[in-house]
Parts: C-alpha cells; sequence; structure tokens
C-alpha cells in the first residue's frame, strides 16, 4: 500500500510542477525582462524534472508485498 502512495504523490508533484512551469512560461512570455519570471521558470524546470525523475523510480519498484 505504501508504494501506491508513494506514486501517486509522486506523480502528483508533477502535475504540480507541470502547472507552475506553465504559469513561469506564460510569465516570461508577458514580461521578457522581468527576471524574476525566469528565476521562476528555471526553478519550476528544475523541480519538474527532479518530481519526473522521482515519479519513474517510484513506478518502477517492484510490488513486494
Amino acid at each position: 500500500m505504501e508504494l501506491a502512495k508513494d506514486t501517486y504523490e509522486s506523480g502528483k508533484k508533477v502535475t504540480v510542477m507541470a502547472r507552475a512551469l506553465q504559469a513561469a512560461q506564460r510569465c516570461t512570455e508577458i514580461e521578457p525582462t522581468w527576471l524574476k519570471g525566469w528565476v521562476r521558470r528555471s526553478a519550476a524546470e528544475l523541480e519538474l524534472l527532479t518530481a519526473l525523475e522521482r515519479y519513474d523510480d517510484d513506478k518502477g519498484k517492484e510490488w513486494s508485498k
């Protein structure tokens, strides 16, 4: 049961980070000179990549119990 919970939570994080990245991309489209938008975009990209790796790891674990 714990494995299913971990996989669900990591999948949920991917969804949240994808939305954050979309918002940051939109921000940089509206005002490309705003540094804070680019910082948020970079942070969101990094967090999304990390979340995707975690999700793949959780999804690939064997169901031992």
